[in-house]
């Protein structure tokens, strides 16, 4: 059959006999056998979700302009936002790189601030501000009308706002002009540090006091953040992550409304924070969830202005992927989290540090970070089209089935009280804890694998150096500026702001809400792996204390292709836990006389076979006696448990699907590391 070049209806599934989706699964029946096509091709997320192998038309959904960004046209001319984060704690130094960011490429900068009366640690990241004279170091040289930057203040947003007011005042920048992000986020601030320095009534009524006074005189700025990151961190599934964004901008929307806003005017001072994971598909369909989801909240609040009910969506990939062992394969997983950002549609975007899971970024790794998101951008043109991820039914299924499962969700929230009432009675902390376990489970089973931590780790010590602080000039300089006394309660924002003329803390300017504080059970952010890096930190301190690394015997049994697969997997499995393999081939009087060396050398009694199961079956007992009478007092076989090697002497298996970390925690405790 031909088909002219000239035809403009070329049906090219016409030239296909018809098929449905009957057929193709009966084929697919053939080929699976005996095996289950639920559990052989579905799979099951932590969200609850079945992913199916294939998608048709039939399970394509119509994703409406609210979860398009249909109102973006200006990003497809001008790309997303690059917003890029700062935080390292000497002031001067916060400035250089701000300036470096906005230089060579980022278009906007967000600043992690540490407001601490004393001097914090060195070795955790965010700018220390304790007062005025710090923000203009940090802020010295910046056209605060022309670069947006953005707040996370944490705790003390209602001192961080009176300092940063002041500044725009002292610099000549209109409120009008003025492109700030505040960062005002109680509930985050309660949930990561467990306490507020004041009432959780007072934080939210100086959030909404800011937010009045942003939506009367600042156009461009916004007041409130609604930053779900602390979650994400804490093991939340993506389901449970739009939930508690969707709750928490709830939360904010009537405080605001109750202390005089109009809802549009409320919805106009949000930003939403999100993180963006490892699994694209996931985060795409979530980051396009969110703006469908909060289009509903506005619209069931009475919103008539569409820009205003429009989710101004701000992403970050998250810290929670990012492994301080062999850090360089976070580029790659910063790059999927930045990749999904784009796609999804989001405002703005940062794009985590390589190296930040080891401490302050160096400037290697903000450079390459910025990059990332340049590469996309420019290069890839990702922001060149409107939705590029819609049409895809998988996609368009996926996005909403998860705004389906998130709005229930957000809806069992409401009904007991609220997220802050989950948050003030723990069972919130709960959730998130018993979602963690399951990842911790699946990554101790290797289920879930983080390359260079739990597969595939590199025992070579790398190079990755971070960022150094000295803190001494800036700390003894702040002790001998700092202004001792505290302002009465109950201050206002416009009392606030003319205090800080006299030098008052932003920690003070804070304490001046009403309390007593409130405290909770914090929200525990944690890393995927750290039980693994922990194992093998400890294999370092072995290995720094005894010349040599913690080492393991492994007799490896037969030909290449006998040993060499399970081979390839001990070595794998022990480098997970910071173990060397001291390696013998050869037949069983052979590896012995080899264990008895390793032993004379090492000290070390623990032995592992590597072979084929026919070979196990011919001379595993053979070589387990030897070795066990050259001195071997744990000998394990790489393999699944069998009974017939454990009566012939096998003290345990490694294989693939067993509790990994439990094994290599038991090996360390008999190699004393």
């Amino acid at each position: 059959m031909s088909v002219s070049a000239g035809d403009k209806n070329l049906q090219l599934a016409g030239l296909f006999p018809a098929t449905d989706r009957d057929q193709w699964k009966a084929l697919v029946a053939q080929a699976l056998g005996d095996r289950d096509f639920e559990k052989t091709l579905v799979t099951q997320t932590y969200e609850g979700l079945d992913l199916q192998p294939i998608y048709s038309q039939d399970d394509g959904r119509d994703a409406g302009a609210a979860t398009r960004n249909a109102a973006a046209f200006e990003r497809t001319a001008n790309g997303w936002e690059i917003r890029q984060t700062v935080d390292h704690p000497e002031p001067a130094v916060a400035n250089r790189n701000i300036m470096q960011e906005l230089h060579r490429g980022a278009t906007a900068v967000s600043i992690a601030m540490n407001t601490a009366a004393g001097t914090p640690e060195k070795s955790m990241p965010g700018v220390w501000i304790p007062d005025a004279t710090a923000l203009g170091v940090v802020l010295d040289g910046l056209y605060l009308d022309a670069v947006r930057i953005g707040f996370r203040p944490g705790a003390d947003f209602a001192g961080s706002a009176a300092v940063i007011l002041a500044h725009l005042r002292a610099q000549g920048v209109a409120d009008a002009t003025a492109q700030i992000h505040f960062g005002a986020d109680p509930l985050r601030a309660l949930a990561a540090s467990g306490n507020l320095p004041h009432s959780l009534p007072a934080a939210r009524a100086a959030m909404a006091e800011l937010a009045g006074h942003s939506a009367a005189h600042m156009p461009q700025s916004r007041a409130v953040a609604v930053d779900s990151s602390v979650y994400h961190g804490a093991g939340a599934d993506e389901v449970l992550d739009l939930a508690l964004s969707i709750a928490t901008g709830v939360d904010y929307l009537r405080v605001m409304t109750a202390a005089g806003l109009t809802v549009d005017q409320a919805l106009q001072e949000i930003e939403f924070t999100m993180a963006a994971g490892v699994d694209l598909f996931l985060t795409v369909a979530k980051l396009r969830a969110v703006r469908r989801l909060w289009a509903r909240i506005a619209e069931a609040s009475g919103s008539v202005d569409q820009q205003a009910a429009k989710a101004q969506l701000h992403v970050t990939t998250a810290e929670r992927v990012l492994a301080a062992r062999e850090p360089w394969v976070n580029m790659l997983r910063a790059t999927i989290g930045g990749f999904a950002a784009g796609i999804a549609g989001a405002d703005s975007v940062s794009v985590a540090a390589f190296d930040l899971a080891r401490g302050v970024p160096s400037d290697f790794g903000r450079r390459i970070a910025r990059n990332t998101q340049v590469i996309l951008q420019e290069e890839s043109g990702l922001a060149e089209v409107i939705d590029p991820a819609g049409g895809s039914w998988y996609i368009d299924n996926l996005t909403d089935r998860m705004a389906q499962a998130a709005w229930s969700k957000f809806q069992q929230i409401e009904a007991a009280g609220g997220i802050a009432a989950q948050l003030l009675d723990g069972s919130l902390q709960a959730e998130l804890a018993g979602v963690w376990a399951n990842r911790e489970r699946d990554l101790a089973k290797r289920r879930t694998q983080l390359i260079g931590v739990n597969v595939f780790a590199n025992l070579q010590t790398d190079t990755v150096t971070t960022a150094t602080v000295d803190l001494g000039v800036e700390s003894s300089a702040w002790q001998h500026r700092r202004v001792a006394g505290e302002l009465p309660q109950d201050t206002g924002l416009d009392d606030r702001i003319a205090a800080v003329a006299s030098g008052v803390a932003i920690a003070d300017l804070t304490a001046a809400l009403p309390g007593p504080g409130a405290q909770i059970k914090a929200v525990d952010e944690q890393r995927l792996g750290a039980a693994f890096e922990a194992l093998r930190d400890a294999g370092d301190r072995f290995t720094e204390a005894h010349g040599r690394p913690a080492t393991i015997f492994v007799a490896a049994i037969g030909s290449p292709a006998d040993h060499g697969p399970r081979l390839d997997f001990t070595r794998n499995y022990l480098a997970a836990g910071g173990i060397a393999v001291d390696l013998s081939l050869g037949d069983a009087a052979s590896v012995a006389i080899a264990f008895q060396a390793f032993r004379a050398a090492t000290g070390g009694n623990l032995a592992i076979i590597c072979s084929s199961d026919k070979l196990y079956a011919d001379v595993a007992a053979e070589v387990m006696a030897a070795l066990k009478a050259a001195g071997a007092e744990w000998l394990a076989v790489a393999g699944r448990p069998d009974s017939a090697l454990v009566t012939a002497g096998a003290d345990g298996f490694i294989y693939a699907g067993d509790d990994c970390l439990a094994s290599l925690c038991a090996m360390h405790e008999k190699l004393g590391v």
